[in-house]
């Protein structure tokens, strides 16, 4: 009887009672596709898993070092999102997030429209305030004699001969109120204009995406 062939892949099956010379040769011939066979498989079996379990466009967040296709020994793979946290998409707070958007900024300068109510202490001098004490003063008179009569006759005169003045007693010290209107102004600027941090609590990890 001559050597036949399996039904699906074709291997020899020598001869029964055929030559003992051929038998290893058949045989070996046998195993090899076999062997060829069963690692074309499992690669197969193993490229459909992992392309299902890791089809392209997933994205993984791992604390192992280095490109995933060292250690998952498949794949290309590109490191994303440096320095950014991941949101979902969707539609939250009045933003709608697209799948690869990127937004938001590690520093923020207010606009004065955000800052909080808020009002400055002014110190202005006071408004109504009194004048120095002023104006003492005194009059002179010249004394006369008056005759019986009860008309002026002489004028006094001292050692001297000059005519004797007296004086009133000192009198009339006063102070005005005085209303002053001070303008609004400004209190003195402050403040640079810079950023102030805008940073969330956060731990870093990897994020790689397989791109291929």
């Amino acid at each position: 009887m001559p050597d036949t062939q399996t039904a699906n892949y074709n291997w020899t099956k020598p001869e029964i009672g055929g030559s003992d010379d051929t038998w290893g040769i058949k045989l070996n011939a046998t195993l090899d596709a076999i062997d060829a066979k069963m690692k074309e498989a499992f690669d197969k079996i193993t490229t459909t898993v992992q392309n299902q379990l890791y089809p392209v466009g997933t994205v993984i967040t791992t604390a192992k070092e280095g490109n995933p296709n060292t250690w998952l020994n498949f794949g290309t793979w590109e490191a994303e999102a440096p320095g950014r946290a991941i949101v979902g998409v969707g539609n939250a707070d009045g933003i709608v997030w697209t799948n690869g958007m990127a937004a938001g900024a590690s520093t923020v300068v207010l606009t004065e429209a955000q800052l909080p109510p808020h009002a400055h202490v002014a110190d202005p001098p006071a408004t109504a305030t009194v004048t120095d004490v002023q104006g003492t003063h005194a009059h002179g008179i010249s004394p006369q004699l008056l005759s019986d009569e009860g008309s002026a006759t002489h004028g006094v005169s001292n050692d001297e001969g000059g005519t004797v003045v007296n004086a009133t007693q000192a009198a009339g010290a006063h102070a005005h109120n005085v209303t002053v209107d001070i303008p609004a102004f400004w209190t003195q600027g402050t403040g640079s204009g810079s950023g102030h941090p805008n940073l969330q609590p956060s731990i870093a990890r990897y994020h790689w995406r397989r791109t291929a």
